[in-house]
């Protein structure tokens, strides 16, 4: 059954339809960019649906943070998959063991998570220039 406090999550083409089937079966409310858009769809384009529906960007891609961070926007959070051995399985998991962290830090304000297979590190959104 779906939990009605976790966010909708836009999973990239570059996770495998796999580890969303698998997260859709443990009950997270994802769907693959292929299912909403056209699969080769400009990352501005799926940065402006996931912004208009609401939706967490999960993805291997580390454009989203640079698109959002020149943008100065505020949002969509972005999930930054940065693990190892990044097979379906291990993604499914990684991201299973990180679900209440990640809704903890998406839920207030948005936000860039970066999910390492030995860490959740994250900025929020917007990012504040360091420049004077």
């Amino acid at each position: 059954m779906p939990d009605s406090t976790a966010p909708g999550y836009l999973a990239d083409m570059n996770i495998s339809p796999i580890s969303v089937r698998d997260l859709r079966n443990d009950g997270w409310s994802i769907i693959r960019v292929s299912e909403v858009l056209a699969a080769d769809s400009a990352d501005d384009l799926i940065l402006d649906y996931a912004r208009e529906h609401g939706l967490v960007i999960i993805t291997h891609d580390l454009d989203f943070s640079r698109l959002l961070a020149v943008g100065g926007h505020d949002g969509p959070s972005v999930i930054n998959l940065r693990l190892d051995e990044p097979s379906p399985g291990r993604v499914a998991k990684r991201l299973r063991s990180a679900r209440s962290t990640l809704i903890d830090l998406i839920a207030s304000k948005g936000a860039v998570i970066t999910i390492t297979d030995a860490a959740i590190r994250y900025r929020r959104l917007p990012f504040k220039s360091t420049m004077s």
